[in-house]
């Protein structure tokens, strides 16, 4: 696979959108899609981050122009990252007062808890290959 980090973004969306859907045929379609929308902050943002931050590819003997173009990257991403959570966050308050918003942050920290988990699980498969 070229970036694990995409396939972990996408069982993330998969697992977004199957609690979102349990929600809505359990309890109702404002806390599905409070759910929905907590998740879709943190993919979003976790996308453009995952872009910048994996766009160079670092060989052993890369020289120090193409070290600081991927440091740079990162940084963008990292930056990036933040204001579009920010963004994200003062979107739904401003425009969707029908929302429920702890579950709201629910939705965000649940993938946010799966994204620790994948990306450890990754890494340790990662590390097992290696040795």
């Amino acid at each position: 696979m070229k970036n694990p980090m995409l396939a972990c973004l996408s069982a993330q969306m998969c697992f977004a959108l199957g609690v979102s859907t349990a929600l809505w045929m359990v309890v109702s379609g404002n806390v599905a899609l409070s759910y929905l929308c907590g998740a879709a902050i943190f993919g979003v943002s976790s996308a453009y981050m995952t872009y910048y931050a994996f766009r160079y590819r670092i060989q052993e003997n890369s020289d120090n122009q193409q070290l600081f173009m991927a440091v740079q990257s990162f940084k963008q991403g990292e930056f990036g990252k933040i204001v579009l959570t920010l963004v994200g966050f003062v979107i739904a308050f401003r425009f969707f007062n029908e929302l429920d918003f702890l579950v709201l942050f629910i939705g965000f920290a649940s993938v946010t808890l799966l994204q620790i988990l994948l990306a450890y699980r990754v890494a340790s498969s990662i590390v097992n290959e290696d040795v």
